[in-house]
């Protein structure tokens, strides 16, 4: 478990010294316990056997010549390994590009149609001056239905002042079922480290007698049904 400290601030004013975790999930080992496994890739089709090439070549009548033989099996070279392969990036027609990859940003509209592009801009990191809940709120069903929640942060106190007025911020957000908007200074999006991806961040208490539990949700995707649905 990973731990960061914060400066947590309320729209009053008041500030909080606090610690932040998240948990890496722990991905299973593949293979059988024991037994040491090596990646590896395999063939599983070439351009003479693609679906483009059995479509340009029979045309119409492929699903017959599918049945009576297997035109989509190179039985030279199906299932042998890769070895010495270099990545190749392709043109829309599946020719080798000459021109090197540029990355960019490409953002969609609800129905999945693209409206723009840009160059990626490297994010900085910007909550070292605090994480800033503002007098915004949304009911929390509101919230887990609007909005891709990417990960998760659990707000931790490190003393016993804090742990009272996490408890009592818990307790506030508890009763009222709702979340509260957290931004970075100037109301920015949330960007935890330089390089990371900026998010809205939605802060949730929860409460069991003394216990309490403050998460920050952190979402950079909204759902939107497309219009005419």
């Amino acid at each position: 478990m990973n731990l960061r400290n914060i400066e947590l601030v309320t729209p009053a004013g008041s500030r909080a010294c606090l610690t932040f975790s998240y948990r890496t999930p722990r991905r299973p080992a593949p293979g059988l316990p024991g037994l040491d496994v090596q990646p590896a890739r395999w063939i599983h089709t070439t351009d003479a056997t693609s679906t483009a090439a059995l479509v340009a070549h029979y045309g119409d009548g492929l699903a017959d010549v599918i049945i009576e033989g297997d035109p989509d099996i190179a039985i030279d070279s199906v299932g042998c390994p890769v070895v010495g392969a270099t990545q190749t990036w392709l043109d829309g027609d599946g020719s080798a590009s000459p021109f090197p990859l540029q990355v960019c940003d490409v953002r969609f509209d609800a129905a999945g149609a693209e409206v723009g592009r840009r160059e990626p801009r490297d994010e900085r990191g910007n909550i070292q001056a605090g994480v800033f809940m503002t007098a915004g709120r949304m009911s929390l069903a509101e919230m887990v239905s609007g909005y891709v929640v990417s990960k998760t942060l659990q707000v931790l106190a490190e003393d016993a002042a804090g742990h009272a007025w996490c408890h009592a911020l818990a307790r506030r957000l508890s009763d009222a079922r709702a979340v509260t908007l957290c931004t970075a200074a100037a109301g920015e999006p949330l960007v935890l480290q330089t390089g990371g991806r900026p998010y809205r961040g939605y802060l949730e208490g929860r409460v069991d007698g003394e216990r309490w539990k403050l998460l920050l949700h952190l979402s950079a995707q909204e759902l939107r049904t497309p219009e005419g649905w």
